[in-house]
């Protein structure tokens, strides 16, 4: 087993994300804001997200992710994306997967800057990642949910047959 693939690491951690979609909030209902302007708020905020939900640990891991990279890691829960990258030459398993977001970025947008749901809550419980193969995620394409999940992301991974893991929660 690798031990580099278990330990976890948190860049930018749950406060900070925080305010940063905070202010970009404000900023973006601003009433002097241009169109152009929102759209630029919005493609920040999307980097925040992508940021943050790639440097901590996982919420769920699939059951063909895990069998595939089984060999290699005891816990892909830990494994992050820069990681995955790093590693994936010498470690051709790590190639068949991919952190794929529950929830679609978009998703968690609209609800930040439309629906001004509470951030706080939003990162807590929306911003869900899950390791799945490409053939997962090929799966989850062709039927139409890259961008939205038309009755929660839950009933879309069902569709398509991803069976997923829970990450333990600490007490």
């Amino acid at each position: 087993m690798r031990k580099d693939l278990e330990k976890p690491t948190e860049k930018l951690s749950l406060e900070k994300t925080q305010w940063l979609l905070e202010h970009l909030r404000q900023m973006y209902h601003h009433r002097k804001n241009t169109e152009n302007g929102r759209k630029a708020i919005k493609k920040m905020a999307r980097i925040i997200l992508y940021d943050a939900s790639e440097t901590r640990p996982a919420n769920y891991v699939s059951k063909k992710a895990n069998n595939l990279c089984k060999s290699v890691c005891n816990n892909l829960f830990y494994l992050t994306p820069p990681k995955q990258r790093t590693l994936k030459e010498k470690v051709p398993q790590l190639s068949g997967i991919i952190l794929e977001h529950c929830n679609t970025l978009s998703c968690l947008l609209e609800k930040i800057f439309d629906k001004k749901e509470n951030i706080n809550s939003i990162l807590k419980k929306d911003l869900l990642t899950a390791w799945i193969t490409k053939e997962e995620n090929y799966d989850l394409n062709r039927k139409g949910y890259r961008n939205k999940r038309p009755g929660g992301w839950e009933k879309c991974y069902q569709t398509c047959k991803i069976s997923l893991t829970p990450r333990a929660r600490s007490k």
